[in-house]
């Protein structure tokens, strides 16, 4: 991992030539460990596995993946990776062995495919698909939709864009097809332009949130 400017070999600083190999990242309850050969990986995860048995973590390997991102054509479908063993009557730093999938070509972290912003946008389609707008006795008041708007769509679709960006071609799909919900749920005898609805008041606009202007930069 270094800045921008070392690779484009355009130094400011001394600091801009520094470099740092990433060895494990950690976000909730996944964790990565980075390796070039299942050996110093086998190794790493073993390691791993005495620091955190300390502390009363264990890893679930039944969720536990492999993934090679540049793969050769014969990479096999499962590894083995080295565990400390957990069961009565055995001493803790024996060696067990799992065997994991091995997914070729890919990376997920945080239940996202990284670097797959194609991936992430037919899952946010998905859910504004699926969403319903609560039913009442009286058609609903456009303050009530832009609450459930910002609150319950648009909240989830940053949050979820936060970890996997996507393109901002299909950010404007998004609000369109936000905007479509709306409009169905307003009654109004004639489709409202997207543009005018996401626009501030101040703009003449009706200030609904939008997934394009405020979680793209593309």
């Amino acid at each position: 991992m270094t800045l921008k400017a070392n690779k484009a070999n355009n130094f400011h600083t001394p600091d801009d030539r520094l470099q740092a190999r990433i060895t494990m990242v950690e976000a909730t309850d996944d964790s990565y460990l980075f390796a070039i050969s299942l050996t110093t990986l086998q190794r790493l995860c073993l390691e791993a596995e005495r620091f955190q048995y300390a502390y009363g973590w264990l890893t679930q390997w039944t969720k536990t993946k492999a993934y090679v991102i540049y793969p050769n054509e014969d990479s096999p479908p499962t590894i083995i990776m080295l565990s400390i063993t957990v069961a009565e009557g055995i001493h803790p730093w024996t060696i067990s062995q799992h065997e994991i999938p091995l997914k070729a070509g890919e990376l997920e972290f945080l239940h996202a495919k990284v670097d797959d912003p194609g991936w992430r946008y037919q899952g946010l389609k998905e859910f504004v698909e699926s969403y319903k707008f609560p039913k009442l006795m009286m058609r609903m008041p456009i303050t009530l939709l832009h609450k459930i708007t910002a609150q319950c769509i648009i909240a989830r679709c940053r949050a979820l864009i936060s970890i996997q960006p996507i393109k901002n071609s299909d950010a404007l799909l998004l609000d369109k097809q936000i905007a479509g919900k709306v409009h169905m749920a307003l009654g109004f005898p004639y489709r409202g332009n997207t543009e005018i609805l996401t626009l501030p008041v101040e703009y003449h606009g009706m200030d609904f949130p939008s997934i394009s202007r405020s979680c793209c930069d593309n």
